[in-house]
């Protein structure tokens, strides 16, 4: 089988969305395969499969110990992604709120943003009532 190389112009665009997990259990570690799981039991359960399939949503980063991980998605779905994301309430029998913090078009400018920030810039984690 031959493959064929797509022109760069013709390629699907993508952006990477910054997220933070805010549990009601700081202590408990979530994996990153927990994680993948929800995230695409979520966009599965509210836009459908063929949609789903279109978002080319993937987990790129996660870091346990912050909470905080990068997934990347097309451009055209990002406001349908960070929106489901919003939505997740539990993983697993953890309570937990998932916020979508930036979105950026390349991981460098992303993580560059995060840093210059901070994560309590971004998002306070101590504020945790809402839980």
């Amino acid at each position: 089988m031959v493959r064929v190389k797509i022109p760069v112009k013709l390629r699907e665009r993508s952006r990477y969305i910054a997220f933070i997990v805010d549990s009601s259990q700081p202590e408990v570690i979530l994996s990153r395969k927990m994680i993948e799981k929800v995230f695409w039991w979520k966009i599965l359960e509210n836009i459908g499969e063929i949609e789903a399939g279109k978002t080319g949503l993937r987990l790129i980063k996660w870091d346990e110990n912050k909470k905080i991980g990068i997934i990347k998605c097309n451009a055209k779905y990002k406001y349908l992604v960070s929106g489901v994301l919003s939505l997740i309430q539990h993983l697993g029998k953890i309570k937990v709120n998932v916020i979508p913090l930036l979105t950026s078009g390349t991981i460098k400018s992303l993580e560059r943003k995060i840093e210059s920030k901070g994560v309590r810039g971004l998002y306070d984690v101590s504020n945790s009532d809402r839980l």
